[in-house]
Order: structure tokens, then sequence, then C-alpha cells
């Protein structure tokens, strides 16, 4: 649990520094740092912080492609991160959590054409 506050406040802080302009080499900072602890939430017992965590990426990812940023989605995601590892949020609650930022994630997936 400690290692995953310590990752919490290191994502809070890259976050932070991010500002409101796009920054590729910090946004992969952000990235490394949040990808790292992909895995260490669930063997803590906390999947959702995982599924938060790979959502994270998954939309910096997105962003990053598209030469993109967007502050309040990354927000969002650093927000329920404090919010599944600070709280105790039931598991309706996690689900509408985890729904909502698959939600934003995929406001920037590039669209898969379909073949025909």
């Amino acid at each position: 649990q400690a290692e995953l506050q310590a990752m919490l406040r290191e994502v809070e802080a890259r976050y932070a520094a991010l500002g409101e302009a796009y920054d590729g080499e910090k946004l992969d900072e952000l990235y490394f740092i949040a990808n790292r602890a992909i895995g260490i939430a669930g063997v803590c017992g906390r999947g959702a912080v995982d599924v938060a965590l790979v959502s994270l990426c998954q939309l910096l990812d997105y962003l990053k492609t598209a030469g993109r940023w967007d502050n309040a989605s990354v927000g969002v995601h650093v927000q329920a991160l404090r919010l599944l590892l600070g709280a105790d949020p039931d598991d309706q609650q996690v689900a509408a959590i985890l729904d909502g930022l698959k939600r934003v994630s995929a406001l920037y997936a590039t669209p898969v054409e379909s073949e025909a």
C-alpha cells in the first residue's frame, strides 16, 4: 500500500508539472510512472487501481499519438486514482468510476476502420 501511495504522489506531481499545453516529454514521464505501477495494485488487492492505471496509460497513448493535450481528461484519471486508493468505494461505485474512465479514454481512441 505504501508503494501505491508513493506512486500516486509521483503521478500527481508529474500531472501538476504538465500544465495546459502539450509536452510530449512530460507526458512520457507520466506514462512511465503509471505504466510501471500496473500490476502492483493487483498484488495489493486493489485491482480497480490497475484498471485505472491501464486506462490512464491508454489515454496518454492516444493523446501522444494525436499530439494533443487534454488536462481535464488526465485530471479525471488522477483524481480517480486518489479516490480508489484513499476512499473505500463499494463495488457499484468502483464500477461507475472505471466505466467513466473508460469513456473518457475512448474519446481519444483512434477509430478502427472496418474491412470491407
